[in-house]
């Protein structure tokens, strides 16, 4: 008995069932830590929030199908992403630098079906974009692309291509 009541103090009380969580200009560098644990998370919004990195701990939140995050300070995709196993909406709008997606973009293969990109330079896709078979939807909009990357060029699957206010 006293084995269980020490296992259930091991784990968070509380937010369990928490399934939409929207954090709003509040100004963090870094998503705390003691919101780590959300196993029912589906749905996560930053905004406002000058990100820099994404702990590797998101793939705490297992059930994890949409992320949006505007306002970040991100170089490079974090690696914290490709932890979501389940995600299948990525939305990045308004990152200060130049975004650069690597190839550990693949490991979401299998669930990934759609990544926006509003406002942000992007510098360069890897050629693993190109086989991912569940991708239907790539956005760039007005993220300064001056030719259809050639990764996108091999996508056969793709259903939506949106190239709004580049220099194609």
């Amino acid at each position: 008995e006293l084995r269980k009541e020490k296992k259930m103090l091991a784990k968070p009380i509380g937010l369990n069932e928490l399934i939409a969580f929207r954090m709003m200009n509040n100004g963090l560098a870094t998503i705390p830590s003691s919101f780590g644990n959300l196993p029912s998370l589906k749905y996560f919004a930053s905004s406002g929030n000058p990100l820099t990195t994404l702990s590797d701990s998101l793939g705490m939140w297992p059930e994890l199908r949409f992320l949006e995050l505007s306002g970040t300070n991100f170089d490079t995709l974090p690696e914290g992403i490709y932890g979501c196993g389940r995600l299948t909406s990525l939305a990045i709008a308004s990152n200060k630098d130049t975004l650069k997606i690597t190839k550990g973009i693949s490991s979401l293969g299998k669930t990934l079906s759609e990544v926006k990109i509003y406002f942000t330079p992007v510098d360069t896709l890897p050629e693993e974009i190109a086989s991912m078979p569940n991708m239907k939807k790539l956005v760039f909009y007005k993220c300064g692309l001056k030719e259809i990357p050639q990764p996108v060029l091999q996508m056969g699957q793709l259903k939506e291509l949106w190239l709004d206010s580049n220099s194609i």
